[in-house]
């Protein structure tokens, strides 16, 4: 627009009659239309170079399966909805199902990002009917690069909802959980640490002395672990707070069949 309204306005100051600004326009139209062709010529040749079967594989999501109202692309254009576990591993299965096309290996470096973005506007904005009797290059173009925006996306949508969950089902849940215990959750997560701590600690020794034979020396151990984390007494009082909120299955009434049980 700035090119062509500089057009214009150096016509004007020249006195020069013809052309005119709607000369110009279509001058300005048929150049876009050859670039738009050249664009989507590239980037369905560079998605057949990386997979001969890749722009069919794209197209196919133009297709609605049998029994079902929408095409496949529509219903990966669609993020989930729901706060559950469920929704999760929906989330995960669409990010798994996107991913799967590869799409990180089509060569579009030459072609600059913002140019891009038109054809992926078109393969996310579109109805599928629309893109499916579009002729070709132009039916394919679209799909990489909205398929390759939509990836990104969906990884998101699959981090915000997680995210969402620990919040809702975990963070929130916990908190509640303590709330008449007199424990802050900082200290549950101070007391986590510092058992995670200790068997960081003594999980690299203990291997060694399993696999050479050597002999355990827990006064070496216990002077390790009060040097470099806390002193002996912090170490017993966390355990003691971890074994309070969630108890061991050992120690049980009912012993539990599995770990995933409890």
């Amino acid at each position: 627009m700035a090119l062509f309204n500089q057009a214009v306005g150096w016509l004007w100051r020249n006195r020069v009659l013809l052309p005119g600004a709607s000369v110009l326009a279509k001058q300005v139209a048929a150049v876009r239309s050859v670039t738009e062709k050249c664009l989507c010529a590239t980037v369905a040749g560079a998605a057949r170079r990386a997979d001969a079967s890749l722009p069919a594989d794209l197209v196919a999501l133009l297709d609605v399966p049998e029994g079902r109202r929408i095409s496949e692309l529509e219903r990966l254009r669609r993020p989930p909805t729901r706060t559950t576990g469920t929704g999760m591993a929906k989330a995960l299965e669409r990010m798994d199902e996107i991913s799967g096309f590869r799409l990180g290996r089509v060569k579009l470096d030459k072609v600059p990002p913002n140019r891009l973005a038109t054809p992926a506007r078109v393969g996310l904005g579109s109805k599928a009917p629309i893109l499916e009797r579009t002729p070709e290059p132009r039916r394919t173009a679209p799909l990489p690069s909205g398929v390759r925006q939509l990836e990104a996306s969906a990884s998101d949508d699959a981090l915000d909802l997680f995210m969402l969950l620990m919040q809702v089902k975990l963070i929130s849940a916990a908190r509640r959980a303590t709330a008449g215990t007199g424990w802050r959750p900082g200290q549950i997560a101070k007391a986590y640490r510092m058992v995670d701590g200790v068997f960081r600690l003594w999980s690299e020794p203990l291997d060694l002395m399993a696999t050479s034979g050597a002999d355990l020396d827990p006064g070496a151990m216990w002077r390790a672990l009060e040097t470099e984390i806390v002193p002996r007494e912090e170490v017993e009082a966390a355990s003691r707070l971890v074994e309070e909120l969630w108890p061991c299955p050992a120690s049980r009434v009912t012993p539990c069949t599995s770990w995933t049980s409890c």
